[in-house]
């Protein structure tokens, strides 16, 4: 998409403006903290704003989100007019940027609301016009972004302040706009007006060329959205042949990418393939030489259209096989990289040299019944895999409505009173898309690992609703997998003895935290099942003083309290320490087969899944520990521990991991029968 293309631009432009976002969290944080203790409100919200700023420019969306927030609810409270219309406007800026059109749209029409409540500077008008062209470009109505875009430039014009660079590059993408709707007379004017502005700037700004490079891709994107893919293919080739005057990597990549559509628009697959094939190698190469981090993370989600696109067209040609390989591959390869158990080997598919070959090796056929969901544009693709071989299937539906249908179904399910009637309905939809084709086929009550595609992460696939009105999970056991390379790389998990080692970290009694219902049940229970248990209570114990005792458990289990932190969670300990991924230390789970979660939202992950490094499921996996039991949402504390009873006790009497928590879930679901109280556990890792 267009936006997310000059998002990501901003990014690969703005290294200077990471170190003076670092910097600036450098002081804003102690500022942060010294105002925290003081009545100026004002101040505090402009601090927290500038965090918010900061830290979405480094990529820590959720912490960004938070920090928002604040500064939003400090201009509300103490009626800060100007600060709740700055909080508003920026905030709805930082949600475009991170490609969320629904966020931007909803906090630009509040914003709006506030502006015509009072009287303020044009400039803060202009803001959210902005962001209204964009989210409706993105959107494909190009006639009504014109329009807002127009109206942008106009207001622009009477501000009492220009900004020669911004307004240079408004007037590029309203000629974009003209060129993709063929009215070139209109969009050399503009052209014209871009280029007189950037005269001026020569010499102040670096890489002129290059800013004009990157505009310049955008008309054969909208030329392409707009169903002209040969005019598309004209203008792609124009831009490919300036590519001569200068070196970067990025702009090649997204050349490639645009092209690579344009072909697959055309019908000429062999040309689309090699053009995402090109895309995929300047990824590759990059991504060899970045660490696991925020850079290596946004070069993922930008190569992701790239590796979408191949595995697309191979559908297409009918090469459903090779489609999945390359799929696993994609899937697998981040975490791969990122992986640091301390008894494990790095598998040959994290060497370069070894990518080409493994990336062709054949996912091996199990005894276990595998579902793979791929999300493209125009459908989605399920593969199903067992001893019998592989079955591919494609369901025809848009994109944007399947996303929209689980981001909102998640949040039901999160929700304890939603109406359950219309949870049903969006679970009946959902099961219709990813389960009823190939639900014929599936052996009930026989372990089904689900492989889901990143934006339905957070989807509870046991609580989809059959026509005939039972859950998914009623049925069939789930487990979650990372990608099967990413299996092939955890330790093969044992059968779970009861004299085994488990250190029990009880945080339910730590200083200033709420009371937790039915956790000394839950202790108990654990504790006289496996007599090997040590009870650790974190209230009156650091974190590095159970390093040894950790270092010698095959089970973690925490049972405390999940603090939203950032975009995934910190497990509260004390009144000093919290456990965060990046504490997770591979040498301390190096026997570790099993980790439980026993808190609220230990699964979070953003639209990023398990490649966000804020993501404890992702921590304790590339730790080596082959099975995370995790929350998605918000828990109920009384149904947790009759669901984490259930678990051990099923346990205890010969289940594996998955039948136990299987048969957990339908122990509480009988009696509370909304998701929020059963489904918010899930298994992932390896199965066998």
């Amino acid at each position: 998409m267009p936006g997310q293309l000059f998002a990501q631009f901003q990014w690969v432009y703005g290294k200077r403006s990471l170190l003076l976002a670092e910097q600036c969290l450098v002081r804003a944080n102690p500022l942060w903290e010294a105002l925290s203790s003081t009545k100026y409100r004002w101040l505090q919200g402009q601090v927290a704003l500038e965090r918010a700023q900061c830290k979405n420019f480094l990529g820590e969306l959720g912490e960004s989100d938070s920090d928002s927030a604040i500064s939003l609810s400090l201009a509300q409270r103490s009626h800060f007019p100007v600060l709740e219309l700055r909080v508003f406007g920026i905030s709805a800026s930082m949600h475009l940027q991170q490609g969320r059109c629904d966020g931007a749209w909803e906090q630009g029409v509040q914003g709006l609301k506030r502006y015509w409540e009072g009287i303020y500077p044009r400039d803060r008008l202009d803001q959210f016009y902005a962001v209204l062209w964009q989210c409706t470009e993105e959107s494909g109505s190009l006639y009504a972004a014109r329009d807002v875009l127009q109206h942008t430039l106009d207001l622009r014009s009477m501000a009492a302040v220009h900004n020669p660079f911004r307004e240079a590059m408004l007037h590029l993408r309203l000629r974009n706009i003209f060129l993709s709707q063929k009215q070139y007379k209109l969009a050399e004017s503009e052209d014209a007006a871009a280029s007189s502005l950037l005269a001026s700037l020569k010499g102040k700004i670096i890489d002129l060329t290059e800013y004009r490079l990157i505009n310049d891709i955008e008309p054969a994107e909208l030329q392409l959205q707009q169903g002209d893919p040969e005019t598309a293919l004209a203008t792609i080739k124009r831009v490919s042949s300036s590519l001569k005057t200068v070196q970067n990597d990025f702009i090649t990549l997204n050349i490639n990418r645009v092209s690579g559509d344009i072909y697959r628009e055309l019908g000429s697959l062999d040309e689309a393939k090699s053009e995402y094939q090109n895309a995929i190698n300047i990824a590759e190469a990059t991504l060899k030489s970045l660490k696991d981090g925020d850079d290596r993370l946004r070069w993922l989600k930008a190569t992701d259209d790239s590796y979408r696109g191949l595995v697309r067209v191979l559908l297409v040609q009918k090469k459903a096989e090779e489609a999945l390989e390359k799929w696993e591959w994609y899937q697998s390869r981040p975490l791969l990289q990122g992986f640091r158990a301390a008894d494990v080997p790095i598998p040959a598919t994290e060497s370069r040299r070894n990518q080409d070959k493994s990336s062709r090796e054949p996912v091996k056929a199990t005894r276990e019944t595998r579902l793979v969901y791929a999300n493209f544009k125009d459908g989605l693709q399920i593969w199903m895999s067992n001893e019998k071989g592989m079955q591919s299937t494609w369901v025809k539906v848009k994109q944007q409505d399947f996303e929209r249908t689980v981001r909102d179904f998640s949040e039901r399910c999160a929700t304890p009173d939603s109406k359950l009637s219309e949870l049903r309905e969006e679970g009946t939809w959902l099961y219709a898309q990813l389960l009823q084709p190939i639900i014929a086929s599936l052996p009930e009550s026989q372990a089904v690992i689900v492989e889901l595609d990143r934006s339905a992460y957070n989807l509870s696939m046991e609580a989809l609703t059959s026509p005939a009105g039972w859950y998914f999970g009623e049925r069939y056991p789930v487990a979650y997998s990372p990608g099967t390379r990413m299996e092939q790389a955890l330790r093969v998990p044992p059968s779970i003895e009861l004299g085994a080692e488990l250190l029990l970290l009880d945080a339910s009694r730590s200083p200033g935290s709420t009371y937790l219902p039915g956790m000394e049940a839950q202790r108990n229970l654990i504790s006289r099942l496996f007599p090997r248990t040590h009870v650790v209570n974190s209230s009156t114990t650091r974190w590095n003083e159970i390093h040894s005792q950790l270092a010698l458990s095959q089970i973690f289990h925490y049972m405390g309290h999940g603090r939203r932190d950032g975009s995934g969670t910190s497990l509260v300990l004390n009144a000093k320490d919290s456990l965060r991924a990046t504490d997770v230390d591979p040498k301390l789970f190096a026997r570790s087969q099993l980790v439980v979660l026993a808190a609220c939202s230990t699964a979070a992950g953003r639209e990023s899944g398990l490649l966000d490094t804020n993501s404890l499921v992702r921590a304790f996996l590339i730790a080596g520990v082959p099975s995370v039991v995790a929350s998605h949402w918000d828990v109920d504390s009384a149904s947790t521990s009759n669901l984490m009873i259930n678990f051990y006790e099923n346990i205890a009497a010969g289940k594996s991991i998955v039948q136990a928590i299987y048969l957990a879930r339908k122990q509480i679901l009988v009696d509370r029968p909304h998701p929020y109280y059963w489904a918010s556990f899930s298994f992932t890792g390896r199965v066998s």
